[in-house]
């Protein structure tokens, strides 16, 4: 007998103005099961709200009990998500599994159709994603050009002022000028960090500065 898992969920505001109680899901999910001869297990989120897949603890483990050849029966695309970006996140990772997606109310079928219909709305899921990738590339690339700081932590010589915009720290920039003399009169990197624990020198946490720290220093 083939494998199914059925998702249904049901917040308090779904229940007060449509009616889609649990039981009301469940009976159409063991209506679907038996007719097409299926051995469904139930997942429930009760009193729980589609705006997020990560805060549903029954949803996550329908998706991790998703096999080749399984299939997620739903009464509508609606109770696994409200958000388009988390239902297509939802289909590549039954894509990913070899798991089907069936949805009584939008009448996605089990079988080849609905394999289609999943492969569609996986790749959808990877365009969406490669264009948010390139978004947050550009806006970086922007902030970069404004003289606004992208993000980590701020290079040792550098502090990050109110506005986003890196502002000159005196005294770690005087090791700085320091480390680069050094180097400018021949001294080797594994010196320069000897010559720099000889004099005191301490990194941001207080510590003697480590080989790579002083490269981060001449190649800024």
């Amino acid at each position: 007998m083939r494998e199914a898992h059925g998702y249904v969920r049901c917040s308090t505001e779904d229940q007060r103005s449509n009616g889609l109680s649990i039981e009301v899901q469940t009976a159409r999910l063991q209506a679907w099961a038996m007719l097409n001869d299926v051995a469904l297990t139930i997942h429930t989120d009760a009193g729980i709200s589609g705006k997020s897949i990560h805060n549903r603890p029954a949803l996550q483990r329908c998706l991790a009990a998703m096999r080749p050849g399984a299939v997620l029966v739903t009464c509508a695309l609606d109770r696994l998500s409200r958000r388009t970006i988390d239902a297509l996140q939802i289909a590549e990772t039954l894509a990913k599994r070899g798991a089907e997606l069936v949805s009584l109310k939008e009448q996605i079928p089990a079988g080849p159709a609905g394999k289609l219909i999943l492969a569609v709305l996986a790749s959808l899921a990877e365009i969406e994603r490669d264009q948010v990738s390139t978004r947050t590339k550009s806006a970086m690339a922007y902030l970069a050009e404004q003289g606004r700081y992208t993000g980590g932590r701020a290079p040792f010589g550098w502090t990050v002022g109110s506005d986003g915009v890196l502002v000159e720290n005196a005294e770690e920039m005087a090791v700085v000028v320091e480390v680069r003399a050094l180097r400018d009169g021949g001294v080797t990197m594994r010196g320069i960090v000897e010559v720099l624990r000889e004099r005191g020198r301490v990194s941001r946490v207080g510590k003697p500065f480590a080989l790579t720290q002083v490269s981060n220093m001449l190649a800024d």
